[in-house]
């Protein structure tokens, strides 16, 4: 019988086990981001922060020094003179209208011939309603009293000696042309009232007799002539008046004669557009 030799056995081999917390970093090891941060990008932050902290501090000392010697930043100085308003070269007191023209050609006109710029000064009310600071209602009631004195407001010139004396030349032309314009009108437009005036009481004149017929005075309308025609006409309707036919008849025809004339479509239109 065949006898075979036993090999020895080698002991197990121990397995490396996975590590507890299913794989978690040493606590010992850093995240490489983590020390990026810490070793270039932090130190930059709080360099700029101390940086931007001085130069407040700066800036506020020097703030304090300039305002113990009575004077402002140059900053705010500049922002304070820009706000302030711009101090014209001349101001002329005169009724717009008269300057302005039609959507302000004429002052367009004046600026370029003149080269001078004018400005319109507004009420101190329409300013407050404009910023907010007045009602709407509070504005002056705009009327066309023609008995009431011109408006009047302020042009501002800005510019030069020779640019403001041009302007303000073109701008008295202006006012004296259209001053002009406006008697020329009312003169015109007095002469055609005195005319319309004079046809009436010829109108009148020519129909007295009518209107005496009537009952009525000169230039009585149209409802109180139709009013009175009716009046008489019942009155001195021959039918009603048997006893004095003739008289009746004669009076009627001239009742009737009078107030078809003052009734007549022509002469009707006529007195009417003399009374305007």
């Amino acid at each position: 019988m065949a006898v075979h030799q036993a090999h020895p056995i080698s002991p197990p081999t121990a397995l490396p086990l996975p590590a507890q917390g299913g794989g978690q970093r040493d606590e010992d090891e850093v995240d490489p981001l983590d020390a990026f941060m810490a070793a270039e990008v932090l130190p930059e932050v709080a360099a700029r922060e101390a940086e931007e902290k001085k130069r407040a501090e700066d800036e506020r000392a020097k703030l304090k020094e300039l305002l113990a010697k009575g004077k402002l930043p140059k900053a705010l100085e500049e922002l304070i003179q820009d706000d302030q308003e711009e101090t014209p070269d001349e101001i002329i007191e005169a009724s717009v209208k008269l300057v302005v023209g039609p959507a302000g050609e004429k002052i367009k006109f004046i600026q370029r011939k003149s080269k001078c710029r004018i400005q319109h000064a507004k009420e101190e009310q329409e300013l407050e309603v404009g910023f907010g600071m007045g009602p709407l209602y509070n504005l002056p009631i705009k009327t066309n009293d023609p008995n009431a004195p011109p408006k009047m407001t302020k042009l501002l010139l800005f510019g030069d000696s020779t640019a403001v004396e041009a302007a303000r030349v073109l701008i008295m032309e202006a006012i004296d042309n259209r001053e002009q314009k406006v008697k020329q009108r009312q003169k015109e437009y007095d002469k055609k009232k005195d005319a319309k005036r004079l046809q009436r009481q010829l109108y009148h004149m020519r129909h007295a007799l009518d209107y005496e017929t009537l009952g009525l005075p000169l230039g009585a309308s149209k409802a109180d002539c139709k009013a009175a025609y009716r009046k008489l006409a019942l009155q001195w309707h021959p039918d009603k008046n048997m006893d004095r036919r003739e008289e009746a008849e004669k009076m009627f025809q001239n009742i009737s004669k009078a107030y078809e004339s003052l009734m007549s479509t022509d002469e009707d239109a006529t007195i009417q557009q003399l009374a305007h």
